[in-house]
């Protein structure tokens, strides 16, 4: 099968309608070529007109969250093209289904790591590093000149060897040929990124909340009577790399099975939510001042107006960390916590020594304790100013990372156990926050946050000082006190097979915070993806028994 450019004005358009890709490419109308298909899908190129030849040719496809072709066709030339021909995939209807099975596992979302380049731009680069080599092996002729021959005639001039000026010329040209193609791969990956409002479903909201644009998503009950008097609010916290997407398989059945409002949002520096500028919005502490405000507007009231609704936390992996913060922040706890594959660090605090034996043996140890944490806090801030200092290096090779879909695949596969149910949608859904603009700016600020240190002197000593006395595993086990003296009944839920939190880190903080651990059995670190059913069968029963404790407690 084989279609031709039709089309007038500015642009023309092309259908090709072969069986292993349709797509709709816009082609600039001074730049007219005949392309025909055969049904293999292998190009023969027919009559080609030629005034003037495109930069960049590659194909960017978008589904049903991305712009459609028509939209795009609207755009101006400057924006719709990269130096160039520009390849938008849309929705065509066709009776094949095999056809439409193809294209729903190709990337709807433009996110192909690989943004192919034209030929025309791989041979600039071939060339550019051509001549690199060349000028690097011409160089190392002559390293050194006689300044003042003798009479009786010069030194003659030193030269490198053979082998080292071929070596020199082609590490240069291989990085020249590199430059060039890393340039053109970032210029046209920018040129792909979207406004978090475009990337967003039609249920999502948009909120200003704690200085910051924040992406909200809120579940009332499908039954309209239900939904007209709701006084229970659970609010859902994800973690680490994901965005509210990872809930989209118990939010809503939530709302429904417990009668109540279930509210997901995006933390700073992931999902679609704003990147501010100010690194203090990446902090854990910052996190929690934010869910207690978004659980304070979108909370609902009891039948009589009072606000004495029920109120719970669900928070996944780090979001437990932001939960479990959030909730002793709050002037009245929650009625309610639930923790999912906490990464919450369960160990007891280091014991003083007691004895002689024990006090001689830790001053002992203690140089090489001073001198591990002093190459730790080194370390991490030799991190932090390589991020400050290289944002613009980190950012291309962030994008040249996040831009693969091989990371997205082995990410998913570490925290699944069956990965069978990793489909081409939940790819797709995980990578869709990378398309929007600001997004490796944001990442790289959450990194700073993380490895900020005090300045000066002063503050070396003190980091170095709490890492050889074992202050963070203070720090969480005051907060794991903290928690169970609050009183808010807490409960864990834990998958068997879970490679990144191990279970037993969940069994000792069971213990340790005296709640009820529900373990799932074949199910990794994302029970409410892999499992929803047992995650809803094992958490309905503590929501349903902690409502019955608050309503005795409030009569």
């Amino acid at each position: 099968m084989s279609r031709r450019v039709t089309g007038c004005g500015e642009h023309a358009l092309r259908y090709s309608g072969d069986r292993t890709s349709r797509s709709l490419t816009f082609v600039p109308w001074s730049a007219r070529r005949i392309v025909s298909l055969s049904g293999e899908g292998r190009p023969r190129r027919g009559c080609c007109l030629w005034r003037q030849r495109p930069l960049f040719r590659r194909n960017t496809r978008c589904g049903v969250h991305g712009q459609r072709a028509t939209q795009v066709a609207r755009q101006p030339r400057d924006a719709m093209m990269a130096l160039g021909g520009e390849s938008v995939s849309a929705a065509v209807p066709d009776d094949d289904d095999d056809d439409d099975d193809d294209d729903a596992s190709r990337d709807a979302l433009g996110l192909d790591a690989k943004l192919r380049s034209s030929p025309l731009t791989r041979v600039a680069a071939a060339v550019v590093g051509m001549v690199a080599a060349v000028i690097a092996y011409q160089g190392g002729r002559r390293v050194t000149a006689p300044v003042h021959p003798s009479p009786g005639g010069g030194t003659p001039p030193a030269s490198l060897p053979s082998g080292w000026r071929v070596l020199r010329s082609g590490v240069l040209g291989a990085a020249a040929f590199l430059a060039v193609r890393w340039i053109a791969y970032n210029r046209a990956y920018t040129q792909q990124l979207q406004h978090p409002e475009q990337l967003a479903d039609a249920d999502s909201q948009f909120v200003d909340a704690a200085g910051i644009r924040v992406h909200v998503k809120a579940c009332a009950p499908r039954d309209t009577a239900a939904a007209a008097s709701l006084r229970k609010t659970l609010l859902l916290l994800h973690g680490f790399g994901t965005w509210l997407f990872s809930f989209r398989n118990v939010q809503q059945p939530l709302a429904d099975r417990w009668q109540a409002r279930v509210v997901s949002f995006d933390r700073p520096a992931f999902g679609l939510t704003e990147r501010p500028r100010f690194v203090e919005a990446y902090t854990t502490e910052y996190s929690a001042k934010l869910t207690n405000e978004l659980l304070e507007r979108f909370s609902a009231t009891s039948d009589d107006g009072d606000d004495d609704g029920f109120r719970c936390l669900i928070g996944h992996s780090l979001g437990a960390l932001i939960a479990v913060r959030a909730a002793l922040m709050r002037a009245t706890p929650p009625q309610a916590v639930v923790l999912v594959a906490p990464a919450i660090l369960a160990a007891p605090p280091p014991l003083r020594a007691q004895t002689s034996i024990g006090r001689l043996l830790r001053g002992l140890l203690l140089p090489f304790r001073v001198a591990t944490a002093t190459l730790l806090v080194l370390l991490r801030r030799a991190v932090f100013f390589a991020l400050e200092f290289t944002a613009t290096l980190s950012i291309y090779s962030l994008r040249a990372i996040v831009g693969r879909s091989r990371f997205w695949t082995t990410g998913l596969q570490s925290a699944w156990h069956d990965p069978r149910r990793i489909t081409d949608e939940v790819v797709r859904g995980y990578r869709r926050p990378s398309r929007a603009v600001d997004w490796d700016l944001g990442f790289l600020r959450f990194l700073r946050a993380r490895f900020a240190s005090p300045p000066g002197v002063a503050g070396l000593v003190g980091q170095v000082r709490e890492v050889a006395t074992g202050a963070s595993a203070f720090a969480s086990a005051n907060l794991v006190a903290a928690l169970r003296q609050s009183g808010v009944p807490v409960l864990i839920v834990h998958g068997d097979q879970d490679r990144l939190v191990p279970l037993s880190n969940s069994e000792r903080l069971a213990r340790m915070l005296g709640c009820r651990l529900a373990v799932i059995r074949d199910c990794g670190h994302v029970p409410h993806e892999e499992r929803p059913e047992e995650f809803m069968q094992a958490v309905l029963p503590f929501l349903d028994a902690c409502d019955a404790s608050a309503r005795v407690v409030a009569c």
